[in-house]
């Protein structure tokens, strides 16, 4: 799974975007969706895709059949991309995302049963554009998550 610091480096970038982002998209791909099947980078089996990731071209190379580059989903600039995503990762999680006149889109993920109030239960984002801005509020969540588990006492 994605690390603390990996969070936090995809919420900077993500807070920088303006739009369409071929490493952040990349980023997303690989960290979160093929790491929650295998843990780690490099080669293996997720989500019904074998998989070769070469960081130098920031390729998802698909090694079973013809072996055809393929691009990572267009996290940054597509909705469905996105909610796609959050929705794997917190099935059943309630979300928004709206725009004021004049302002930025702004997007939440929350729990269906938690605590709304509690920061773990909740991811908010702002951005230039929906798909962004729901990217950032699906950091927003994994950040806090990520802090909760470093503040929680370790069983010895």
């Amino acid at each position: 799974m994605i690390s603390g610091e990996q969070i936090q480096d995809l919420g900077e970038r993500i807070g920088a975007a303006t739009g369409y982002d071929r490493e952040i998209n990349f980023d997303l791909f690989n960290w979160l969706y093929l790491g929650r099947f295998s843990g780690m980078r490099g080669r293996g089996h997720g989500g019904g895709l074998q998989y070769e990731v070469r960081e130098d071209d920031r390729k998802i190379i698909k090694w079973s059949g013809a072996g055809y580059p393929m691009e990572p989903p267009n996290y940054t600039a597509s909705l469905d991309a996105i909610l796609g995503l959050a929705l794997a990762i917190f099935p059943n999680w309630t979300w928004s995302v709206s725009q004021n006149s004049g302002e930025k889109p702004e997007a939440w993920l929350g729990s269906p049963t938690g605590n709304g109030l509690l920061r773990e239960n909740n991811g908010q984002g702002s951005a230039p554009t929906p798909a962004l801005a729901l990217c950032a509020a699906l950091i927003d969540l994994l950040d806090a998550r990520s802090l909760l588990k470093s503040t929680q006492p370790v069983d010895e």
